[in-house]
Order: C-alpha cells, then structure tokens, then sequence
C-alpha cells in the first residue's frame, strides 16, 4: 500500500479478502495492514464462509475463502492481537488490534558502571 509506516488508528475489510487471489497475497496485505496501523490501532472486518452459493456467485471471479479456524493464527503470525474472531452459519466477524511496540531488551544508562541497566517497566539495578 502506498502509504507511510503507522498512519491510520484503523482499517476495515469488509466482504473482500475473498477476492485476494491466493492465501500467501492474503498474508502479505495482512502485514501491510500492520504496517500502515499505529500502534493500538485496530483491524476489523467479517467476510463469506465457502459454501456452494458462494462458489456459484464467484463464478468467473477470484473465490478464496478464509478459514476462521485458522484465520486467528495468521493474523496473529502478521502481528495481531486478536480481540475477537466469530463465526456465524455464513459469515465470520474479525477484532485485532496492532500492539504498543516495547523494547526487548534493557537500555544502559551508565555506560560507565555496566551493572547500572534499566529494564522497561523495571527498577534500576
């Protein structure tokens, strides 16, 4: 997507990622969608469970369905926090939402003494 690093609170994908044409590019836009999210920003959507009136509407267009039951997993893979995920008899609704990003490790303060560290959340030692 043509946008910068963390510029919008939120996206939706409603009824669409059906119509992205193979499950490795629905992964790909997942992480763009991340990309783009600002830290806390949330991602919602709901598409079409396969069934065949689906695959009969999508004749002659792209038809790949989402699995709900793994569906949880990839979001989470491309970065997610996944809120809520339900599946209804036809349909399933999406919830997730981008993390705050927090340090991995400890930041030194007094380079000096190097038994002098602070750890995020932490005391200093």
């Amino acid at each position: 997507m043509p946008f910068p690093d963390a510029e919008f609170s939120g996206c939706a994908a409603f009824t669409m990622l059906h119509h992205v044409h193979s499950p490795a590019l629905q992964d790909k836009l997942l992480r763009e969608v991340w990309r783009v999210l600002k830290p806390e920003g949330a991602f919602v959507g709901c598409d079409s469970l396969q069934s065949v009136f689906m695959r009969v509407l999508h004749l002659g267009d792209t038809f790949v369905p989402i699995c709900p039951d793994t569906f949880g997993a990839r979001l989470e893979e491309a970065g997610f926090k996944v809120i809520e995920l339900e599946k209804g008899p036809s349909a399933f609704r999406f919830y997730a939402l981008k993390p705050e990003r927090i340090p991995l490790c400890p930041v030194q303060i007094a380079p000096n003494n190097p038994k002098e560290t602070h750890t995020p959340g932490g005391n200093t030692e």
